[in-house]
């Protein structure tokens, strides 16, 4: 079946006005064409975004510090729902419409169109105005990634180390498990150092059950600075043959998106592989979704990284062989190169 996007509408009865209305996604990968080239209406369009933005942040941050959290809310939605509808038809900022009709998802998820007094109403304040925050930063390096050129930020020189498994169980402890159970499934994934290997092993059971349908596990913060380095390079010990990603989490995280690159693990008896990934060849997405007007993955973004496995592609399509049931990928480390 074909997703599904939530978004609402901003009654005159204030936030308990907010109505819940169900659209089919049109404008993410399948109606519009989505093409490189950045067009002097493009340029146009962030330029009358930002303006909106930072004439209500203006506006509303003089209303919240007058006591008025709710007259705050209030703008900051209008100013959201103006954003939205100039670009419901625009492609390349379908990123722009999905921060939108995510917050007021959360808003809404949150109770705040039922119970809605001040407390919830300076909540509701921040909220909006982080994402007016992130959709003018997003904008501003939409318009940098068409006009710069960036080859430059591909020849760096020499390897980082980002993740050692083999020296023991410390770097394997500072990943988390992040599976299907999230949305309703029954897989299970976690990485697990394997002394008799000096390898992290990644590894548990894909499910059927549920709507689910992936395992992954994921880094602590890396806090390190990748900005000179171009992909990234993993030293598989030992697989099952499978398809499975590297993922890469950068500052749009708290939206959900996620760089992902789909690589294939060495099957029973192959020799230990060596995979390279350029930070090129990442797609983003947000659940599985392709996000097209996010940019090119930057050493300099990343936060955190991930491995997955998953009936869904990096393109969002199916997987190539893909089968539920057990999986273990035997990983040595995680190198940033150039």
């Amino acid at each position: 079946p074909p997703p599904f996007f939530f978004f609402f509408f901003w009654g005159g009865g204030g936030i308990r006005g907010l109505k819940v209305t169900h659209m089919k996604i049109t404008s993410a990968a399948s109606s519009f064409e989505v093409g490189p080239d950045w067009t002097s209406e493009d340029e146009m369009l962030a330029n009358q975004i930002t303006d909106i933005i930072e004439d209500t942040i203006k506006i509303g941050s003089t209303e919240y510090n007058k006591g008025d959290a709710m007259r705050c809310c209030e703008t900051y939605i209008e100013a959201c729902e103006k954003i939205r509808a100039m670009t419901s038809q625009r492609a390349k900022f379908f990123t722009v419409l999905y921060s939108i009709d995510k917050v007021f998802i959360t808003l809404r998820n949150s109770g705040l169109d039922r119970n809605f007094g001040e407390r919830e109403a300076e909540e509701a304040a921040w909220g909006l105005r982080r994402t007016l925050d992130f959709i003018y930063h997003h904008v501003n390096k939409m318009q940098l990634k068409e006009k710069v050129d960036l080859p430059a930020f591909y020849q760096a020189n020499g390897t980082q180390v980002i993740c050692e498994f083999t020296s023991g169980p410390e770097e394997a402890r500072r990943w988390f498990s992040l599976n299907d159970v999230v949305m309703g499934g029954k897989s299970t994934g976690t990485l697990q150092f394997d002394s008799s290997c000096n390898a992290a092993v990644f590894s548990g059971t894909l499910s059927s059950e549920g709507s689910g349908g992936f395992a992954s596990v994921r880094s602590g913060d890396l806090e390190m600075d990748l900005s000179r380095f171009g992909g990234f390079e993993l030293d598989i010990e030992e697989g099952d043959g499978r398809i499975y990603k590297l993922c890469a989490i950068g500052p749009a995280k708290e939206l959900g998106v996620v760089y992902q690159a789909d690589f294939r693990a060495p099957g029973t008896g192959e020799k230990r592989k060596i995979v390279q990934i350029p930070f090129s060849t990442f797609k983003a997405s947000v659940m599985g979704r392709s996000v097209p007007d996010i940019g090119t993955l930057k050493g300099a973004d990343v936060s955190q990284l991930g491995l997955m496995v998953s009936k869904v592609s990096e393109n969002g399509g199916d997987t190539p062989g893909f089968l539920y049931g057990p999986f273990e990928l035997r990983v040595k480390s995680i190198k940033a190169t150039a």
